[in-house]
């Protein structure tokens, strides 16, 4: 999963939506600059990786979607 760099400067960016793209990369650590983001929507994609630490770094982020994934290991008790 490829994150462009202009959309790493949408820092009041609050929903995002990724779904239904069929990603199988891990989640980039570029996500974490996203600060403002408080709805994430990864949901109906082809992940298969472990839960991404770098997403605990959005302290504003109260829906996260991952319906319809292939997830791996442990949630962190966070979320």
């Amino acid at each position: 999963m490829v994150v462009s760099p202009p959309l790493l400067y949408l820092h009041f960016l609050s929903y995002l939506s990724h779904a239904d793209n069929q990603f199988s990369s891990l989640i980039p650590t570029s996500f974490s600059a996203l600060s403002a983001l408080r709805h994430l929507n990864l949901s109906n994609n082809a992940f298969n990786a472990t839960f991404p630490s770098n997403l605990t770094r959005l302290a504003n982020l109260q829906v996260l979607d991952l319906y319809n994934n292939n997830m791996i290991g442990n949630f962190f008790r966070k979320y």
